[in-house]
């Protein structure tokens, strides 16, 4: 990789003199690469794709879900993807209170999934209730629950790893 002169004296100015690794001497160590990260992403062999369906919720789990999609969390390089059709989804997220009139949306999500059909529950609500109410009844299948109100974002990456573990079995 060619550099220009100018921004390698703005780097020095600045007391940033690392090189890439390709600019190494063989004399110098390569930095450090933190292998328990690099190694527990590798089950990750395909896509895996979540579909999300609040049943009614006060919007902190959805917030969090989506936050994951930002690039500090960056959910998509590790092959997770959030997919608009339950066609397509390999685990259903569902989150919030149980209501009469979505619990037929959450039967027809799931009866429309292809196997394996994995649920991840997310959040207090689609797990107890939390107070105001019950649980979805389809909240009883799931593979992993992931409790707080809300579960902050590592949490729920740690949750969807454990349900793609699941599925890859």
């Amino acid at each position: 990789m060619k550099t220009n002169a100018w921004f390698l004296k703005g780097l020095k100015r600045l007391g940033r003199t690392e090189k890439y690794p390709n600019q190494m001497s063989a004399k110098e160590e390569k930095p450090e690469v933190n292998r328990n990260i690099t190694t527990k992403f590798n089950r990750f062999k395909r896509s895996f794709y979540l579909y999300q369906i609040d049943s009614g919720t006060c919007g902190a789990c959805n917030i969090e879900l989506q936050a994951l999609s930002t690039p500090h969390y960056d959910l998509n390089r590790f092959g997770i993807f959030f997919t608009n059709s339950p066609r397509h989804a390999d685990a259903l997220v569902i989150m919030g209170v149980y209501s009469e009139k979505m619990e037929k949306v959450l039967e027809s999500a799931y009866g429309a999934m292809p196997s394996p059909k994995l649920i991840i529950a997310l959040g207090g609500c689609a797990i107890t209730g939390c107070g105001i109410g019950k649980h979805p009844k389809l909240s009883n299948k799931a593979v992993v629950s992931i409790p707080g109100c809300p579960p902050d974002p590592y949490a729920i990456l740690n949750g969807i790893i454990k349900a793609k573990e699941v599925s890859s079995k």
